[in-house]
């Protein structure tokens, strides 16, 4: 890969803003001064976003032994940085929602990968023999590593759903289709949401890096766990833990080991039917 040409002509791609409630937060916890119920009050502000938010929270996904009731007790257990990653899910659901009424793309299959695959990115990042990342903006960037499909799919809806269409038939990803249709991929255009979202430079990058060949994962240790991350969800969405992952790139950068692998993996086997919208 190289450079500026990676972007491509992305000039005519509509970028949403960034959720208010998000930009909000972002801002919050970048201050060593913001407090738990002010926090708490800001996600109020929204009833049915907080609603929400205590659903995800109470989810089998985050295994919490006893259901929490309030935001503020959400917080408290999960983590200022746990709970902006869920508010951030559930504001981004809620901004594609209306897609779900064209059948031409699976919304529920790639927020059930998206999500999978971002608490896969943070359960990795936490268990790795180092600490090259942060286990929460590993999260986010897992989150967002397909968020460009939708993007692409609001923007570019027929030729878009052809690609889509395409990659089924040939039972092969986007990816290698999108540059040849449209000149750039849906990992270049989640690194360009990302950077105007006003993300720090690593997120973008592992968001436009996570489909990069092994030289150039082993530059970037979060790129690398993404994209060891989305393969790993993508065997167990196709029926087969695939054994070569511990030759990933992430692996052998970030020390993860096969037992790590297999644990995680299971885990989301386990809860796989309480992912997703």
């Amino acid at each position: 890969m190289s450079s500026h040409a990676e972007w491509g002509d992305l000039s005519s791609i509509r970028i949403p803003s960034l959720p208010g409630v998000v930009a909000r937060l972002q801002r919050m916890l970048a201050d060593p001064n913001a407090g738990l119920a002010e926090i708490g009050a800001v996600v109020a502000t929204d009833p049915p976003l907080a609603a929400k938010v205590l659903r995800t929270a109470n989810s089998a996904a985050y295994g919490l032994r006893e259901p929490v009731q309030t935001l503020h007790r959400a917080i408290t257990v999960l983590g200022i940085r746990a709970l902006r990653n869920i508010v951030l899910q559930v504001c981004l659901v809620d901004e594609f929602a209306h897609l779900a009424n064209d059948e031409r793309i699976n919304l529920e299959r790639l927020w059930r990968h998206s999500i999978a695959a971002a608490m896969v990115a943070q359960s990795l990042g936490t268990r790795a023999g180092t600490r090259l990342v942060d286990p929460y903006d590993a999260y986010t960037c897992a989150l967002l590593h397909d968020l460009g499909k939708l993007v692409l799919f609001e923007t570019e809806r027929e030729p878009y759903a052809a690609i889509i269409q395409e990659a089924d038939a040939l039972q092969t990803t986007t990816y290698s289709i999108e540059r040849e249709r449209l000149g750039f991929t849906h990992a270049e255009v989640g690194g360009l949401l990302a950077r105007q979202w006003g993300l720090p430079d690593d997120i973008v990058q592992s968001i436009r890096l996570h489909h990069a060949d092994r030289k150039e994962l082993m530059l970037s240790p979060m790129a690398a766990l993404v994209s060891l991350s989305d393969n790993l969800v993508l065997g167990i969405e196709a029926g087969e833990v695939r054994l070569q992952l511990i030759e990933h790139a992430a692996a052998r950068l970030l020390q993860i080991d096969e037992q790590t692998l297999w644990e995680t993996c299971e885990h989301v086997l386990e809860i796989w039917p309480t992912i997703g919208l």
